[in-house]
């Protein structure tokens, strides 16, 4: 089981997400908005963080920079719309480990989480 941080703002695919995850045996803790995910970053434990891109109040790209800039080594999943090539280099230069285009699909979401844990070496269950 993974502990997993889920920060999105769109309430319904927040609890939608959160509750495939839960069913994939991962401990998740959701917040809808910026400001709640990096204090969660900062204070949390996590064996992976899943960040949208844009949160009210401060962008996912900015949580980002300040979780590794106090050191935070758990892998981060971005989400978003938005892929264009800058997108992606500003995503992984502020440390993203990995990036999944809006819309995408359940497995698709559970395939690059299982991947992300494997590469960390997590105990986690990964069982898909």
């Amino acid at each position: 089981m993974a502990r997993i941080l889920l920060a999105e703002d769109d309430v319904e695919l927040c609890g939608t997400l959160q509750m495939v995850l839960s069913g994939q045996k991962h401990s998740v803790t959701a917040v809808l908005n910026g400001l709640e995910a990096l204090e969660q970053c900062r204070y949390g434990q996590f064996d992976l963080i899943i960040l949208d891109g844009y949160l009210p109040d401060m962008h996912g790209i900015e949580i980002c920079r300040a979780f590794r800039g106090d050191g935070g080594t758990a892998p981060v999943l971005m989400l978003t719309g938005r892929v264009d090539a800058t997108a992606v280099s500003e995503a992984k230069a502020a440390g993203a480990t990995a990036y999944l285009k809006k819309p995408f699909g359940i497995k698709e979401l559970i395939d690059s989480v299982n991947s992300l844990l494997v590469q960390l070496g997590s105990t986690a269950n990964v069982d898909a």
